[in-house]
């Protein structure tokens, strides 16, 4: 009885080792690929306000401020071959107003505007950048057969992290076995190092990668995501948008100015607001999202507000999609690392640099058994 115990034990360590070395060694390369992408893209935001850092605060302070739309006309006027997306403005007086636009050839680009006289503070591009990269995590341009790569590599990145801790798991909890499976040997040869590398930091940053590809797989499949927010009390559906006021020509629109400012004295823990004006002309409201912190992907502390653009009087957001909202960049605060401010990407951010080297770890292991067979020492 022993030894059909023994043998069952056997192979199902077989079967684990073999699902944890063949399917990780196939899609490596783009296990690499995906997870490298997603890190750069963590750190997003500070390197766009490093590269504009000349641009975000205006020197001299006025008493009055020149209206949100007279600075969107600025800009557009500026860059007439380019469509308004959005627009930031912050409680700190000292801020620039930030315009992102967009043209097909060119892409994206931040336009930074002083609020006191009009003037274009400066421009920068960097964003682009993250825009490219993004979509090379997600899909790496390669549109929906990329898309599906990526899904199939990440579903696979999670079954080697299951499979890895069943490997990494020690028979018995003996101080020797905690020592080599908790502790990195930094003076051993290479092999051994390249050992611990991938098993001892793969182990201490496993919750972290499983909750990357998970809300990964969440943002990438509709159907994940939707049932997300049903579990959540949700409603995904986005129906309620068809009864919100369209746009009436007739009629003369209350401005941006009025309502922000009544946003910013009703909560004083909001730090910003951005606005959305891709589609301003076609629709009957103004769609706001006051926050306190505004992200390239997301926004903490945020709510989203709808006010009809005619009456200025706020229309409530049933709370089925005030959930959908919050699930929904909830997750991708999770999976962008913002969910604890600066400290969150920072440690996203290295325990993407640890995920994107244990292909890399794991591949040379991989070569060192088959072709340099030599103990460790």
């Amino acid at each position: 009885m022993k030894k059909i115990a023994k043998n069952k034990k056997t192979i199902f360590k077989k079967t684990i080792s073999w699902l944890h070395l063949w399917p990780g060694i196939i899609s490596s390369i783009i296990l690499f690929f995906v997870c490298i992408t997603g890190t750069v893209v963590v750190i997003s935001d500070e390197v766009i306000d490093f590269n504009a850092r000349h641009y975000l605060y205006v020197k001299n302070l006025k008493e009055e401020k020149i209206s949100i739309e007279k600075l969107l006309q600025k800009a557009q006027k500026e860059f007439p071959d380019y469509k308004l997306s959005y627009f930031v403005i912050y409680r700190d007086k000292k801020r620039s107003v930030k315009v992102l636009l967009f043209n097909p050839k060119e892409g994206l680009i931040n336009v930074f505007l002083d609020p006191y006289t009009g003037k274009i503070i400066g421009k920068d591009n960097t964003i682009m950048f993250f825009f490219v990269t993004a979509h090379l995590h997600a899909s790496l341009l390669l549109g929906k057969t990329g898309e599906w790569i990526v899904d199939i590599a990440s579903i696979i990145f999670l079954l080697e992290l299951i499979t890895g801790l069943i490997l990494w798991w020690p028979k018995k909890w003996t101080k020797t076995n905690c020592d080599k499976n908790f502790k990195i040997k930094w003076k051993a040869k290479w092999r051994r190092l390249n050992l611990d590398l991938h098993n001892v930091l793969g182990f201490y940053t496993i919750i972290f990668s499983i909750i990357l590809v998970i809300t990964g797989l969440i943002i990438a499949f509709k159907p994940l995501s939707n049932v997300t927010v049903k579990l959540f009390g949700g409603d995904p559906t986005n129906e309620w948008m068809t009864t919100l006021p369209k746009s009436d020509f007739s009629k003369k629109f209350i401005g941006f100015d009025k309502i922000i400012d009544k946003i910013f004295i009703s909560d004083p823990t909001i730090e910003a607001i951005q606005g959305q004006v891709y589609n301003f002309d076609s629709i009957g409201y103004f769609m706001l999202t006051s926050a306190k912190n505004i992200y390239l992907k997301t926004t903490s502390n945020s709510k989203l507000r709808i006010y009809n653009k005619y009456t200025d009087k706020e229309i409530l957001i049933p709370k089925p999609i005030q959930k959908q909202i919050q699930v929904e960049n909830l997750n991708m605060m999770l999976h962008m690392g913002t969910w604890m401010g600066k400290i969150g990407k920072i440690l996203t951010f290295i325990v993407g640099i640890i995920g994107s080297s244990l292909p890399l770890t794991g591949f040379l292991i991989w070569y060192g058994k088959k072709f340099k067979k030599r103990k460790f020492k």
